[in-house]
């Protein structure tokens, strides 16, 4: 419950800053959508605030694709393990 005023507090105020014809109820209900989606904790206020922008503007937000760990393939797989030995 902190995470979430203190979060919405700050996005509505950098929200405002910028896009002053959206009202902060408007900024408020989009970035409860946000929040409910990131359910841990993970986005920055930057990332919050440009998804509430992309909502108000009603424009589609893709979401960054994480890194993840490069797996050889199955077919290397034999040469990968030989490899390391």
């Amino acid at each position: 419950m902190v995470y979430e005023s203190k979060m919405m507090t700050k996005v509505i105020d950098l929200v405002r800053e910028i896009y002053v014809e959206f009202d902060s109820d408007s900024i408020g209900r989009a970035t409860r959508m946000v929040l409910e989606e990131d359910v841990n904790h993970r986005l920055k206020l930057h990332e919050v605030a440009k998804q509430v922008i992309a909502i108000l503007n009603e424009e589609p937000v893709k979401p960054k694709r994480k890194a993840t760990r490069r797996t050889p393939a199955s077919k290397n797989i034999c040469d990968y393990i030989t490899d390391d030995n």
